[in-house]
């Protein structure tokens, strides 16, 4: 893992606060939550968040931002191939 940056931290707090107020029926989660998306759009657990409100629309929200993606979903897994066994 890489060290968030400070806009990354920011990001998180807002999720978190976020999630909070969801909890407690705040009207201020859908504000934390966008901040969040906007500080750190490329961390895909602030949009499910915001899709799991709307799961009717949520594989249709998903698959609109995978295609979206310029990188790949998943990064490309370097497997380094074992040299042969001596025998």
């Amino acid at each position: 893992m890489k060290p968030r940056t400070d806009q990354e931290k920011e990001a998180e707090a807002s999720f978190k606060l976020a999630v909070y107020s969801t909890r407690s029926r705040t009207r201020s989660w859908r504000e934390a939550l966008r901040r969040a998306q906007e500080l750190n759009p490329d961390d895909w657990n602030y949009h499910r968040q915001e899709w799991s409100f709307t799961p009717t629309e949520a594989g249709k929200k998903w698959l609109e931002k995978f295609q979206k993606l310029e990188q790949p979903y998943y990064p490309k897994l370097e497997i380094p191939t074992p040299p042969p066994k001596q025998q």
